[in-house]
């Protein structure tokens, strides 16, 4: 699989494996990666408003209001970032019930 990631596009690969080859030789690039450095990050927290708004302290007391989750959840969705991973929810049959 390393092999066909790392050998150059051509004329006949499918768009989808062309897209694939291209992410994986972009997360390897790393002279790019030390290039830009924390640039992309500091951008994509830019665009939301900053850091994420945590107001609540780590050992549970708050400095004036509760931290509202829901509303930074909404800023990452309507920025076209995933937010599974905080809660990912699934309605499926349960295989083991028969009745």
């Amino acid at each position: 699989m390393k092999t066909l990631l790392e050998r150059n596009s051509t004329n006949k690969d499918i768009k989808p494996f062309v897209l694939v080859r291209n992410f994986y030789q972009a997360c390897m690039n790393e002279t790019a990666i030390e290039t830009v450095g924390l640039k992309p990050l500091q951008e994509m927290l830019s665009r939301l408003g900053g850091w994420l708004d945590t107001k609540e302290t780590y050992d549970g007391s708050t400095k004036g209001t509760k931290y509202n989750w829901t509303s930074d959840l909404k800023k990452l969705r309507d920025h076209g970032y995933s937010t599974n991973f905080l809660m990912y929810i699934d309605i499926s049959q349960d295989l083991s019930n028969y009745s």
